[in-house]
This record gives structure tokens, C-alpha cells and sequence, in this order.
């Protein structure tokens, strides 16, 4: 199965942080699932870290580097394609960075890994 992380869920994981459901973890650590990091997470992580909303322990970037070189995390780049479903997601949430892992998930039929309880608005958008 192939999964993408929200932005959340991905910090959380990489910093052990207990409030990630047991489930989502087990699903990330299950070398049969493909989990995949959008390239949008990675910007979104960048602008935060810069604005001092997030802090690491570690170079986050060094720890994806080895995930990637590991097989057991695929970056999904942004597609034109996977924007356009966007012109018809309804509002419920004006977070650009949350609205674009929807609209990717949704246009690579992917599951998306979130705790955030916001997007349940999107069912309609969501595997």
C-alpha cells in the first residue's frame, strides 16, 4: 500500500513522540508499505524551522537522506497534476500546506497518514 505522511505525522515519527497513534507507526515501520514524504513536507519543515516554530536535535535533512538511501522513505515531488484538484476541495481548512497533501494524496490514490482532526472535512478527498 502506498501511503504519503502528513507533515505532522512525519516530525512526530522522527522525534518519537508518543502522541502518534501506535497504528500510524506500525503502518510506517511495515516494510511492505511504500511511505512516501511530499516535497511540499519538506518545505513546509524549512519554513517553520526558519520562522522557530520547530526545532530538531538532529539535522532532519541528514535523517531523510538516510531514509531515502535506505528504501524506506520515496519523496514525492509536486506535480502539476497534483494540484488541480484543488479547484474543487471545498475550504474547510485555509492551511495551503495540508489542502496540497490532500489533493496529492488524492491524485496518486494514496492513503494519507494524519492526525490533524481537520482533515476528516475531506472524506470526499481522502482513501
Amino acid at each position: 500500500m502506498n501511503y504519503l505522511l502528513d507533515t505532522n505525522v512525519f516530525i512526530w515519527f522522527m522525534a518519537g513522540n508518543d502522541q502518534l497513534p501506535e497504528g500510524i507507526t506500525k503502518t510506517i515501520v511495515d516494510r511492505q508499505n511504500h511511505i512516501y514524504l511530499s516535497a511540499i513536507s519538506i518545505w513546509e519543515i524549512i519554513i517553520k524551522e526558519r520562522l522557530g516554530k520547530l526545532h530538531f536535535d538532529t539535522d532532519i535533512f541528514k535523517a531523510i537522506d538516510i531514509f531515502l538511501n535506505e528504501g524506506t522513505l520515496l519523496i514525492l515531488p509536486l506535480m502539476k497534476d497534483h494540484l488541480l484538484p484543488l479547484r474543487i476541495m471545498p475550504l474547510h481548512h485555509r492551511d495551503p500546506f495540508d489542502r496540497v497533501l490532500i489533493s496529492q494524496a488524492f491524485s496518486e490514490s494514496m492513503r494519507l497518514l494524519y492526525t490533524d482532526e481537520c482533515f476528516k472535512d475531506y472524506t470526499d478527498f481522502l482513501i
